[in-house]
């Protein structure tokens, strides 16, 4: 299935950005929280095409992973990264800043 077609998976996509903030920590420099964010849509691409084709093939797997990362990717610079007002943390700096364990 094409993760494109479903409008659920869109959707789904479109909130990881979220999740990534959960996992980002604010101590952490930028290069590593990258690497978190890239770990975070490659687990969710991997699940989604584990949910969807039960045992899929490494192009299913690629081709989820590129797509959950392109849609997150669109949301957050479309989205996420401005909600917040003006001269406030948008919503992601915020969760990041409240869920980070290693702080700087």
């Amino acid at each position: 299935m094409d993760p494109l077609a479903n409008p659920v998976v869109v959707v789904f996509a479109a909130v990881v950005p979220l999740l990534v903030s959960i996992f980002k920590q604010s101590g952490f420099s930028e290069t590593q929280n990258r690497f978190i964010a890239l770990g975070v849509y490659a687990a969710v691409g991997v699940v989604g095409a584990l949910a969807v084709s039960g045992t899929p093939d490494p192009a299913t797997i690629v081709t989820w992973i590129a797509s959950v990362t392109l849609i997150g990717r669109v949301a957050y610079d479309m989205f996420w990264k401005s909600l917040g007002g003006a001269g406030e943390d948008s919503i992601e700096a915020r969760l990041t800043a409240a869920t980070s364990v290693i702080r700087g």
